[in-house]
């Protein structure tokens, strides 16, 4: 393992797979969002699964979405997007 900035950086996949260190994100699985994806079910279900394996082997899990608002609304975050 490599030191960057006072931070360690893995440099082999061994170096990673330890629940200290490894998470899982699921980024945006919405239904409005899966329902534009092709063959979403099976999107969805694969997802499912990798979230089981993560919380049977007592990984971090970490849920986020990607979030818009009618223009008027959105302030700064309308130059963001």
């Amino acid at each position: 393992m490599k030191s960057l900035f006072g931070l360690n950086v893995p440099t082999a996949l061994a170096e990673v797979c330890h629940r200290d260190v490894l998470a899982l994100l699921i980024y945006d699985m919405q239904i409005g969002i899966a329902g534009q994806i092709k063959a979403a079910e099976t999107v969805t279900a694969n997802v499912g699964r990798v979230l089981n394996a993560a919380r049977d082997a007592r990984v971090r899990v970490f849920f986020t979405r990607h979030m818009s608002l009618p223009l008027a609304l959105m302030g700064a975050f309308q130059v963001r997007s």
